[in-house]
């Protein structure tokens, strides 16, 4: 699943709005996690980027070691996967 940073702010109103435990768990581990690149931050209630992932032009979260480099034609610039 590739997640898309314009979709952060409905994904937390699904987390904020689970009902019950089992609920709140199956967010959780739908829309955060290694799989995807983003956690939840208790604290703040958002979803964030994990380390070693980045949104694309479009907003995607990627992870960067696998979409960046010479095979790819992407970089990394200014915290953005963009094409070279």
């Amino acid at each position: 699943m590739v997640l898309n940073i314009k979709d952060f702010p409905e994904i937390e109103k699904k987390i904020a709005g689970a009902e019950t435990p089992e609920e709140l768990h199956q967010y959780l581990q739908t829309y955060t996690g290694p799989g995807v690149g983003t956690m939840y931050d208790e604290d703040t209630k958002k979803i964030v980027i994990a380390d070693g992932w980045a949104p694309d032009v479009d907003g995607n979260v990627l992870n960067i070691l696998e979409n960046t480099g010479p095979a790819t034609g992407k970089v990394l610039k200014d915290g953005v996967i963009t094409p070279v």
